[in-house]
């Protein structure tokens, strides 16, 4: 019973592919050029160039920043100064590692590993599948592969991405956590001695014997020396 209703939703799972992701992409870009924003970064932009000269663009592997003072504007794809009246500017950022089910029967990456899946079930729950040895994930279409570049590389756990405020684990100190104040920026507070930052209850929790320490999400060089 349990291999049947995996199977059904496998198979629907290859009709079902529309996801909304926290990509930059350069699908809908007028041209050679063209700019795009950063979707978790509003000061942030991609070039798109088609360097194959076959029509397809690309996106550049780098980001550019907007000049002190402006911020990336989606609507007209370019550096615009920042509101001065109160005008709300920077919304509807996205965290590019939280990528949630939505429908039954969808597949969506691992982001924090291109090997794996998940199978979207019922209730928002989820079952996780893994790809064959030497094949990653294709977030686009829904398939194991062996083709390069198709895993879902958005996510990099040792970035900060503050896209609303409040709490956030610090992934180079689990014995703190940051409060993100976007579009301001972050700042970290540590918790109380012997204790940790716990995702799940969004507090400092006491380190409970024989546990003395937590495991940090990144260590140098990604994290800057103590």
């Amino acid at each position: 019973m349990e291999y049947s209703l995996l199977l059904s939703l496998l198979m629907c799972a290859m009709i079902v592919r529309t996801h909304a992701y926290c990509v930059a992409s350069c699908d809908d870009a007028a041209g050679e050029g063209s700019l795009v924003q950063n979707p978790s970064n509003c000061f942030e932009f991609y070039v798109c160039s088609d360097p194959d000269g076959d029509g397809s663009l690309q996106l550049s592997d780098e980001a550019l920043t907007c000049s002190t003072g402006m911020y990336f504007d989606d609507n007209t794809s370019n550096c615009e100064a920042i509101p001065t009246d109160g005008s709300q500017y920077c919304d509807n950022l996205c965290n590019p590692c939280d990528v949630q089910c939505g429908i039954p029967g969808t597949l969506i990456p691992d982001p924090y590993n291109c090997q794996n899946y998940y199978i979207c079930l019922a209730n928002n729950e989820n079952r996780l599948g893994s790809c064959k040895e030497g094949e990653e994930f294709d977030y686009i279409k829904n398939v194991c592969s062996t083709e390069p570049g198709v895993c879902y590389s958005a996510c990099n756990p040792c970035t900060v991405y503050c896209v609303k405020e409040g709490r956030v684990p610090d992934p180079c100190n689990c014995e703190g956590y940051i409060y993100c104040e976007p579009p301001s920026g972050y700042v970290h507070f540590d918790c109380p001695s012997n204790s940790s930052y716990e995702p799940s209850s969004n507090s400092c929790v006491e380190y409970t014997s024989p546990v003395t320490s937590c495991d940090k999400t990144c260590t140098e060089p990604s994290c800057p020396a103590a």
